[in-house]
């Protein structure tokens, strides 16, 4: 399953009031959103999973994902107003505000967890 799939999916499991919106979706910034989760959704299954929890990467990644939570939210209301309402001023700005903040994250996800074990 590709990391979009599976991001999709997941972010369906913790956002069921979104989940036909989810499937529906077609959107770059979306897809970019739904891998980033699924990698950091992994990453937190794995941490929690640890013999030896690191509490302070666990609490990092648990507020990643619900960043990206919140930010495929507000891109799928973003969305919602552009075809209910395509007006120039709707349609360009399609990026929620705060994706500076998460692009800075994105390079932390995106890199293998180090387990530490040998």
């Amino acid at each position: 399953m590709s990391l979009v799939k599976l991001g999709r999916a997941r972010l369906s499991l913790v956002l069921p009031y979104h989940r036909e919106q989810l499937r529906a979706a077609r959107n770059p910034t979306l897809y970019d959103l739904f891998e980033s989760y699924a990698l950091a959704a992994q990453t937190l299954d794995r941490l929690l999973t640890e013999h030896r929890r690191r509490e302070e990467l666990i609490n990092e990644y648990q507020a990643l994902c619900l960043d990206m939570q919140a930010e495929v939210i507000a891109l799928l209301k973003q969305i919602e107003l552009a075809h209910l309402n395509p007006e120039p001023e709707v349609l360009k700005d399609s990026q929620p505000a705060s994706r500076g903040a998460y692009s800075a994250h994105r390079r932390t996800v995106k890199q293998p967890l180090a387990t530490g074990r040998s």
